[in-house]
């Protein structure tokens, strides 16, 4: 949380001439050779990956490389320019602000993750009282 509060002080300072850059969370996907963030709203925007230049490293590899090392959810908060290239909404991501693995920032899959450990407790009291 403070990695962010930084960035964002740091944004706001010294890019004031970038109105196109923003924080993006959501989670990451891999299709072919893209990799899409699928933003964590009620509208599920997808978004192609690139990097951007002046980006440091190289994020978006790094992303398909935690994907591929981890074969399930890589939730990420991105610092990324917009951008609208060949009809496709894109980000030019400069920087990788947090990844977590194994958890979804999407409300639908929190809810069934509450849905199903309700579930299971409510068996495990069925099976206690029994």
């Amino acid at each position: 949380m403070k990695k962010i509060a930084l960035v964002l002080i740091l944004y706001l300072i010294c890019a004031p001439s970038a109105f196109a850059r923003d924080i993006y969370p959501g989670t990451i996907t891999v299709e072919g050779d893209k990799t899409i963030l699928v933003r964590c709203a009620l509208v599920k925007h997808q978004y192609v990956l690139q990097d951007a230049d002046g980006a440091e490293g190289t994020p978006v590899a790094t992303l398909r490389q935690q994907v591929a090392l981890e074969q399930g959810i890589v939730s990420v908060t991105l610092l990324a320019d917009y951008a609208e290239i060949d009809g496709k909404n894109r980000l030019l991501v400069l920087d990788i602000i947090d990844l977590k693995v194994g958890k979804s920032c999407h409300l639908m899959d929190l809810l069934n993750d509450m849905t199903e450990n309700a579930e299971k407790e409510k068996q495990t009291e069925e099976e206690v009282v029994r």
